[in-house]
C-alpha cells in the first residue's frame, strides 16, 4: 500500500462520498487509488468549479466537501473557491498535487509553495512529508474543517511521497459532545429580554448550521419578537411568518434598517460579523446586544455583547425562553406582515376599480399608478372615502383595516405617534408597490405586442396588409 492509497482509505473513513476535481500528472496515484474505492470522482471543467461544488456540498450537508487538483496553475485555480468556502464557513478539504520533494530546492516546472499560498485563505495548510503521518494529517484536517466555525483546510501531497510504501490505518473518529451554556449567562440574557421594550432578533448562518430553526421560530413566536436574517441565514424562519422582517445586509438602507434604529436590544443568534458588519446597524456601539452562538463573540467596537450565551443554540434558546417574561409588553410591528396587508389591500382596490369599468384615473383625479410618495397615499385614502360606491363591497369592508395598518406602518418606520409632523413628500414608496406597478406595465406591453404581431414575421419580411376573417 502506498501513501495515496492510505490517503484514500482515510477519506473513506471520514465518510467522503465524492471528490470533485481534475486529473493531472502529479495526482495520478490518488486517482488510481480512487478507482478502487467507494468514493466517486467527479471531473469538472475547471478547478474553480470543483472548489465551489465542494463548498456547496459542505454547506448543505455539514460534512467536509473534498476537491482535488494538480500543482501550479491547477492549484491557483482552486484558490477562489477555497477562499469562498473559508469565508462562508463551509467545511472543505482541498488536496493538491505537488512536485517531488527532491525538486523543491531548485527551480522546477510549475512549482509553487502551495502551503504558503493557501495559508491566508484556510484554517490550516500543511504538506505530507512523511507517509506514516498521513492518518493524523487527514483526521486533523477534517476535524478542523468541521468544528465551529467551519472552514477550508489544505493538504499538499508531493508526487514522490504519494508513491512511497507505507503501513498504517485510519484513525478512529471521535464523537463530539454538545457544549451547553452556563446558567449565569442564560439568566442574564433572559433578564435583558424581559426588560427590553422593542427587541429584535438578528439570525445568521450559525443557527442553520446548528439546526436551530424550530427552536428559534418557537422562541420568536412565544416572546413575540420580530426576526431579521442575514443573507446566509435565509430560511431559518418561514418568510411568510408575521414576525419575519426578511433579509438584512444591503449596503443601502432599507425598511429593515429602521427596525434596528429604534430597537433597544439586538438578540444575535448564530450571527457572524463577516455576514453583515455591525457598523452598519450599530455604528456607535450603544445598542445592547445578546450574543447566542456556539463560539464566543469576535472583538469589534460596534459589537460588544451585554451577555454571551455560548453553547448549543437550540438548548440556549429553550432555556432563555423558560426564564424570559414579556407579559404586558406591546406587540411588535412586524414589517413584513404590514407590507403584505397593505400591498394586498392596494391590489384589491385597484382590481375592484378596474372590474367596474373605471380606470384608476377616473375613480381618482390622480392616477393610482402614478403614486410617487407616501403623501399620495393620503390623497388616495381621501378620494376612496369620497367615492366609496365605485368599489366592490369586499374592498369597502377592509377599508378601515387599511387605515389602521397604514397608520401602524408609518409609526414603525418613523417612530412617531404624532403623524402631523411627518414630511411625507420625502418618504419613498415601498419597493413592493413599485414592483407591482412594473409588473402591470410589463403585462400591458406584452398584451399590446401580441395584438400587433403577425404570423411568420421576421426582420426581413413584413406583410403589406393583414387579412383577417
Amino acid at each position: 500500500m502506498n501513501t495515496a492509497e492510505l490517503l484514500v482509505r482515510c477519506l473513506e473513513n471520514e465518510g467522503v462520498e465524492y471528490v470533485f476535481g481534475l486529473p493531472g500528472e502529479e495526482n495520478l496515484h490518488v486517482l488510481q487509488a480512487l478507482k478502487h474505492s467507494s468514493i466517486k470522482f467527479i471531473t469538472t471543467r475547471h478547478e474553480q468549479g470543483a472548489a465551489f461544488m465542494a463548498d456547496v456540498y459542505g454547506r448543505l450537508t455539514g460534512k467536509a466537501g473534498v476537491c482535488l487538483s494538480t500543482l501550479g496553475p491547477g492549484a491557483t485555480n482552486l484558490m477562489t473557491g477555497v477562499a469562498d468556502a473559508n469565508l462562508d464557513r463551509a467545511p472543505l478539504v482541498a488536496i493538491t498535487g505537488q512536485v517531488g520533494t527532491d525538486r523543491m530546492h531548485i527551480e522546477s516546472h510549475q512549482y509553487l509553495d502551495l502551503v504558503a499560498m493557501f495559508a491566508p485563505v484556510t484554517k490550516w495548510s500543511t504538506q505530507i512529508v512523511r507517509p506514516s503521518n498521513t492518518p493524523e494529517i487527514v483526521r486533523r484536517a477534517f476535524k478542523l474543517a468541521q468544528i465551529e466555525k467551519p472552514g477550508a483546510v489544505h493538504i499538499d501531497l508531493p508526487e514522490n511521497i504519494a508513491a512511497m510504501s507505507v503501513v498504517g490505518n485510519p484513525l478512529r473518529i471521535d464523537q463530539r459532545e454538545k457544549v451547553y451554556a452556563s446558567f449565569q449567562s442564560i439568566s442574564r440574557a433572559a433578564e435583558a429580554i424581559s426588560q427590553a421594550a422593542n427587541p429584535i432578533i438578528l439570525v445568521g448562518n450559525g443557527a442553520i448550521r446548528a439546526q436551530a430553526s424550530d427552536a428559534l421560530t418557537k422562541f420568536a413566536r412565544t416572546l413575540d419578537i420580530p426576526v431579521a436574517n442575514t443573507f446566509m441565514g435565509k430560511g431559518v424562519i418561514p418568510y411568510t411568518d408575521r414576525l419575519a422582517l426578511w433579509s438584512v445586509g444591503l449596503q443601502q438602507r432599507d425598511h429593515i434598517s429602521c427596525g434596528f434604529d429604534h430597537t433597544d436590544l439586538v438578540i444575535a443568534v448564530g450571527y457572524d460579523l463577516i455576514e453583515y458588519s455591525p457598523k452598519r446597524w450599530n455604528p456607535d456601539g450603544t445598542t445592547p446586544i445578546i450574543h447566542i452562538d456556539q463560539t464566543p463573540a469576535e472583538v469589534d467596537s460596534s459589537y460588544i455583547p451585554l451577555a454571551e450565551v455560548v453553547g448549543d443554540i437550540a438548548d440556549s434558546l429553550e432555556e432563555i425562553l423558560k426564564r424570559a417574561d414579556r407579559t404586558g409588553k406591546s406587540d411588535p410591528y412586524a414589517i413584513h406582515h404590514l407590507y403584505f396587508n397593505v400591498q394586498k389591500l392596494f391590489i384589491t382596490l385597484f382590481k375592484s376599480c378596474r372590474k367596474r369599468g373605471k380606470s384608476c384615473s377616473k375613480a381618482c383625479s390622480q392616477p393610482c399608478r402614478k403614486l410617487r410618495t407616501w403623501r399620495s397615499v393620503h390623497v388616495l385614502e381621501h378620494r376612496i372615502s369620497q367615492n366609496v360606491e365605485q368599489f366592490e363591497q369586499p374592498a369597502v369592508d377592509r377599508f378601515s383595516d387599511f387605515c389602521s395598518i397604514y397608520h401602524r406602518l408609518l409609526v414603525y418606520i418613523c417612530g412617531k405617534r404624532d403623524l402631523a409632523g411627518l414630511n411625507l413628500r420625502k418618504t419613498p414608496l415601498p419597493k413592493s408597490f413599485r414592483h407591482y406597478r412594473q409588473r402591470l406595465r410589463l403585462q400591458r406591453l406584452k398584451r399590446s405586442s401580441e395584438k400587433r404581431s403577425y404570423p411568420f414575421q421576421t426582420s426581413s419580411f413584413k406583410p403589406v396588409c393583414r387579412i383577417t376573417g
